[in-house]
């Protein structure tokens, strides 16, 4: 059975410092031309989100479960260095976050996120805590974001010469990668994720945290999507930048 159904790219991500190295993996899946045909992706479902899964109705929330569930099984099998996608089980947490069991026994956990059809997920062991969020830059809702970002993180913008928008979707990629790094989601005022700090690092950005000075997130824009991880930066990040 083969894993690879859409357009997927697997890129390794190492975290490193004198004391611990840890290894990472991005899935980015395309769903452009995938059609209907998505529903093909149940077969590597695991017996027990089989179960969930035949208890849904909404076709759109069909569609982002198992676009979702496959995309994040594909950097998840990587880590493993198992092929069969369905002896991966992604269940949710209290906090609705995802939690991966593995009939290996290995401690791998895993971020997820898709905006239009592209899906992306990031592996990693659990002892280095991470999070993913991908959105396609869009002008129609920059209002909504501007609700959420603080006159001092507009100014940040505007010293760093970012275009608004772009340096808008930073921010808020940034504020939803480090949630999902910390596994709560938005359930906290967003003004606790607020960015103190931009870097500009050839075509990548980094970002600081005022709150979770422990947290550092690098992005990057690529065919209209801001992309963005939270790692912990008392650790190296090589692959990405190198």
């Amino acid at each position: 059975m083969t894993n690879k159904l859409p357009k997927t790219k697997l890129i390794p991500v190492k975290l490193i410092n004198s004391n611990s190295n840890y290894i990472a993996y991005i899935s980015i899946c395309d769903f452009t031309n995938f059609d209907d045909s998505y529903k093909e992706l149940d077969k590597f479902l695991h017996d027990d989100e089989l179960e969930y899964y035949k208890k849904l109705t909404f076709e759109k929330r069909i569609k982002s479960y198992l676009i979702g569930r496959y995309t994040a099984k594909i950097a998840i099998s990587a880590y493993l260095k198992e092929n069969d996608l369905r002896k991966i089980s992604i269940s949710s947490g209290i906090f609705n976050h995802p939690i991966v069991t593995n009939e290996l026994m290995k401690s791998v956990q895993v971020s997820i996120s898709h905006s239009k059809q592209i899906a992306s997920a990031i592996s990693f062991n659990e002892k280095c805590p991470m999070g993913i969020d991908s959105e396609f830059i869009r002008s129609d809702n920059l209002k909504a974001i501007e609700r959420y970002t603080k006159e001092s993180e507009i100014n940040i913008i505007k010293n760093n010469s970012m275009e608004h928008k772009e340096g808008l979707y930073l921010l808020w990629t940034a504020k939803e990668a480090l949630s999902k790094a910390l596994r709560i989601g938005f359930l906290s005022p967003i003004s606790l994720f607020e960015i103190s700090e931009i870097k500009i690092l050839d075509s990548f950005f980094i970002c600081n945290y005022k709150n979770f000075p422990m947290f550092s997130s690098i992005s990057i824009i690529k065919y209209g999507f801001m992309n963005t991880i939270t790692y912990p930066n008392k650790l190296d990040i090589k692959g990405i930048l190198n």
